[in-house]
């Protein structure tokens, strides 16, 4: 019987310690970023699916000397630990991490460091860095 309540509390330890702790947000995010009659497209392109499913548009936008990379429309499968990554290929190599996704759906925005060299960058990616992922991508052209 003590085996019996000790396996019991045990499995309800381990069921309550695995949650998925440091999955991305699932609330929709409605970003704010809206192109000005001054802001040009640098680069864009279509997310495709590489190791999960991630569907949108990735755009790189310049508002004077300000780069913003939006994902509209945007939605992906959640993980852990899901980044957006400017790389140079899609097995990220050679990348800048612009920050935690936001959420897995819904616009979003994420500013790019003025040092950054576009020219170097072919992809935007969603990265989960716990597992060296890459959820999907899209080719920025």
């Amino acid at each position: 019987m003590k085996s019996t309540h000790f396996i019991f509390l045990l499995s309800l330890t381990l069921f309550f310690s695995c949650e998925k702790e440091g999955e991305t947000p699932t609330d929709p995010v409605e970003d704010d970023f809206v192109p000005t009659p001054t802001t040009t497209v640098l680069k864009a392109g279509e997310f495709t699916n590489v190791a999960h499913k991630v569907t949108g548009k990735a755009t790189i936008y310049q508002t004077g000397g300000t780069k913003t990379l939006v994902l509209d429309p945007f939605t992906t499968e959640n993980g852990p630990d899901l980044y957006v990554y400017l790389s140079s290929d899609t097995k990220a190599s050679k990348f800048v991490s612009l920050g935690k996704l936001k959420s897995t759906n819904g616009k979003q925005s994420y500013e790019i460091s003025s040092d950054t060299m576009l020219d170097d960058f072919s992809y935007a990616i969603v990265w989960c860095e716990d597992f060296s992922v890459n959820f999907g991508n899209a080719e920025l052209k």
